[in-house]
């Protein structure tokens, strides 16, 4: 297991530098990364309609989009973010462990190794490398969790020893070789999965993804230039960290700390395991700092540093900030966030206690720490059962309704409340 990092920072966009320096009109750049948005879109579609496993047709467990050169995202689809945000991370895990040690125009690549920044066994990425004119430009890439890989038990299991129980592994390896169908790595997946028609034919549907991918990324390409695509690029990229740095420095320097827990590891079940947080903000930078979290268990219940953890806290930044809530209600998005948290914190719960041969449902206080607790997983568990796409605007959506006393959180919040009204004559039972 690769030695455990505890801390994220935020770092400025690199990709700065250009051969060439031109000037995109705010018209184009505009046009350009709709396009761009649109194709990731449109692969997404195409996934979740082409494929046959009800994970990805119907849960759209999957994540697409278009990336550059240096694995920075382009574009997304509307789909699950801990499957689009981790892609950059399987992209560079992809690039340590790629067969033959270089891409090729017509290689199709499958990758799916939680040592080199995949999210978990099950969620296989597609990269296709996009060329132009002989030279590597950007990545058309998706993931979609499968029923089936060969592990130990069919399905996503915990109480395994090694990683290598968790089935097939693929690190870097070419499904198309310049173009050249690999036929015994094809043969090799039929012949470990207890779904293996499925498998091969949920693959297929990711490839015909990320080509459509590569095809729309050339097209434009081909309208507006391989110099003037570039710059859009670029420009996009650091537009993004420009608004990104500037909500954060909305936000009052400091630390803010938070605990939490999960419930066991999936073996030990009165075992739980700690979660410590403290987002220390300066200026427009911020650190995440994860010390005194829970370690390492012996069960497949960690959790990767490169595809999951930082994914995890780049999404919560993203909803943080809320791009769509603060054009909605004029309001920053840290405000919102407060306020949604302060909305549906509830200040006593109801407990079960048996007294004399009979259960009590006994109101209680609750400590500080669970009232925090409580608070983000009703917000979670709403955004989750709110309709449409995408994990980061269902809760925006979630935390913009909590912020004004509404929605499902502040609902369960008041819920609560009225059930230890309603027994309040047995709080003298709470000692």
């Amino acid at each position: 297991m690769p030695k455990k990092i505890n801390k994220l920072s935020s770092k400025k966009n690199t990709n700065k530098k250009k051969k060439k320096s031109v000037k995109v009109d705010p018209i184009t750049l505009q046009v350009i990364g709709g396009a761009l948005h649109t194709s990731a879109r449109e692969m997404g579609h195409v996934l979740y309609r082409m494929s046959f496993s009800s994970i990805i047709r119907e849960s759209e467990d999957l994540g697409a989009g278009l990336f550059d050169a240096n694995f920075q995202t382009l574009s997304e689809s509307d789909s699950t973010p801990l499957h689009i945000g981790s892609i950059p991370g399987y992209l560079r895990g992809i690039q340590e462990t790629l067969q033959d040690g270089e891409w090729y125009e017509g290689d199709v690549v499958v990758h799916n190794h939680p040592y080199y920044g995949s999210s978990h066994s099950p969620d296989l990425a597609i990269a296709i490398p996009v060329f132009w004119k002989g030279e590597l430009v950007g990545f058309s890439a998706n993931t979609a969790h499968h029923i089936d890989i060969g592990a130990a038990t069919p399905g996503l299991i915990i109480d395994i020893r090694d990683v290598y129980a968790e089935g097939m592994l693929f690190s870097g390896i070419k499904l198309y070789r310049k173009g050249e169908r690999n036929d015994a790595i094809w043969q090799f997946m039929e012949s470990n999965s207890r779904t293996a028609k499925m498998l091969i034919d949920d693959i297929e549907a990711q490839i015909a993804s990320a080509r459509l991918g590569e095809q729309r990324m050339k097209e434009l390409i081909s309208e507006y230039g391989i110099d003037t695509f570039k710059a859009a690029c670029n420009e996009l990229l650091n537009y993004t960290e420009r608004m990104m740095r500037q909500q954060i420095r909305a936000i009052p320097d400091g630390t803010y700390r938070a605990d939490g827990w999960c419930d066991d590891d999936g073996r030990n079940r009165d075992k739980k395991l700690p979660i410590k947080v403290a987002v220390k903000v300066k200026g427009d930078n911020v650190t995440v700092d994860l010390t005194g979290s829970a370690d390492q268990v012996p069960t497949a219940y960690n959790v990767p540093f490169e595809g999951s953890t930082k994914v995890a806290v780049y999404c919560a930044f993203r909803s943080l900030l809320l791009d769509q809530a603060e054009t909605e209600s004029g309001r920053a998005g840290f405000e919102i966030f407060e306020q949604a948290i302060r909305n549906a914190t509830p200040a006593i719960e109801v407990r079960s206690r048996r007294v004399g041969g009979a259960n009590y449902q006994v109101p209680t206080e609750i400590r500080p720490s669970r009232k925090l607790a409580l608070a983000m997983r009703w917000i979670v568990t709403g955004a989750r059962q709110r309709s449409g796409r995408g994990m980061s605007q269902k809760l925006s959506a979630e935390l913009l309704d909590a912020s004004r006393g509404q929605g499902a959180a502040v609902r369960r919040k008041e819920e609560v409340f009225r059930m230890a009204e309603a027994n309040r004559a047995f709080a003298h039972y709470r000692w």
